[in-house]
């Protein structure tokens, strides 16, 4: 049913960010971060070395809330 799939379903952090799609990553690991990225890959990217990187250093771009490839 549609209505029972994932994809569907609006998921929510409590900084107030929320994003559909259960292949998204949210970062919550500090609290000036909170950056959703389209896809676990990317989240770690941005987390090399247990610090949160500006995705824009990263060769990404955010849309929509969300950072993505840019191809």
């Amino acid at each position: 049913m549609p209505r029972d799939d994932p994809r569907n379903h609006r998921i929510r952090c409590r900084c107030g960010a929320s994003w559909m799609g259960p292949v998204r990553a949210h970062c919550a690991a500090r609290p000036d971060c909170h950056r959703t990225f389209d896809d676990i890959e990317l989240f770690d990217a941005h987390r090399r070395g247990g610090r949160c990187a500006d995705p824009g250093t990263l060769g990404l771009i955010g849309t929509g809330g969300v950072w993505r490839r840019t191809s």
